[in-house]
């Protein structure tokens, strides 16, 4: 009888199940190579476990070329593993059904199937600065993005993730910054002349398309401030995609309120006291915004969100370093000028 043994992959025991069975497995993809196999007493990876086995048949058939030594040592040559006793099997978990996508119907992607559909997804959310193209890019980048999310719900280490993660929160954050950019547009052209709108067109285009271009800019800046902000009072490090989402969120969602507000109250744009007032209150309403999507979205390599507080202390660390840099261009700028 052919001794079987037990997967086990997140803490779920599968099988068991003989070598050839496992071999199967993994060619057929419905397992991968970090599953562990449980062997005298040992956790192996498959891979591991499968090379030792190749290893032992090999000597098993070297020896057998060999005069035999007699039956003692004969057995001391070939290394068995312990065979599954019939109890622990009765007691044992049913293993979970075998389908075409894997244990459990959940599809096992390791860097294979769907990798190119995490790729597409985030290099087409960085075609936003491409008037007209940026359009479709989106779509699909969405559509390809949410393919591989989906199929890979369970497996948050899974190669490619983080991939398809940036690309569907990117085109989320400047498609919605286009959609609310056209609606202020068509409620600003009917205040313009009709011989200026040709022109205006094209200007509203680039004037947006530059915007996207800015609000990147500032969001890498941010999350460079938030990476640094977090390992300052945290002593932690979250990881810079993510920091990169929220930066890039932060910057695109002042860029939104701002631009609702002064559409909506063109008089805010005049000056004096009142634009002070409308743009400190803008000022307030983001860093409240931003805490409140930081505090959920950034997560510290332990597993640990942020929190409220952590997001509010370092958004201030972020606000005031911005403010210093803000103040050394405007110096540099009048210095040169």
């Amino acid at each position: 009888m052919d001794e079987r043994y037990y997967l086990s992959w997140q803490g779920k025991m599968q099988g068991p199940h003989t070598v050839e069975e496992i071999r199967d497995l993994l060619r057929d993809r419905k397992i991968h190579s970090l599953f562990k196999v449980q062997r005298e007493g040992r956790e192996l990876l498959v891979r591991d476990f499968l090379s030792e086995v190749s290893s032992a048949a090999k000597e098993a058939e070297k020896s057998a070329k060999l005069p035999s030594p007699g039956p003692v040592a004969a057995a001391q040559v070939i290394p068995r593993a312990i065979p599954v006793p019939e109890e622990e099997l009765a007691s044992s978990p049913p293993a979970l059904p075998v389908t075409d996508e894997g244990y459990g119907g959940t599809a096992q992607l390791q860097g294979g199937d769907r990798f190119g559909f995490a790729v597409t997804s985030f290099v087409l959310s960085m075609l936003f600065a491409v008037p007209f193209v940026n359009l479709m890019a989106w779509v699909l980048s969405l559509i390809f993005g949410h393919l591989f999310l989906a199929s890979t719900r369970d497996q948050q280490d899974v190669r490619g993730r983080m991939l398809a993660w940036c690309g569907v929160w990117f085109s989320y954050i400047f498609g919605g910054f286009s959609l609310v950019a056209v609606i202020m547009a068509a409620i600003w052209g009917d205040r313009v002349p009709s011989y200026l709108a040709d022109d205006l067109f094209w200007e509203l285009v680039l004037i947006m398309h530059g915007s996207m271009i800015v609000g990147a800019i500032n969001g890498i800046i941010i999350a460079g401030l938030l990476v640094a902000g977090v390992k300052m009072f945290t002593q932690r490090t979250p990881k810079f995609p993510v920091a990169l989402v929220a930066g890039t969120l932060a910057a695109m969602s002042d860029m939104v309120l701002r631009m609702t507000v002064f559409t909506a109250f063109p008089s805010a744009m005049e000056g004096g006291n009142s634009t002070l007032v409308v743009g400190l209150c803008i000022t307030i309403a983001v860093f409240a915004i931003q805490a409140l999507v930081w505090a959920d979205l950034v997560h510290l390599r332990s597993g640990e969100r942020l929190g409220f507080a952590g997001a509010a202390l370092v958004g201030l660390f972020c606000s005031v370093c911005l403010l210093f840099i803000s103040f050394a261009l405007l110096g540099l700028v009048n210095a040169y000028t």
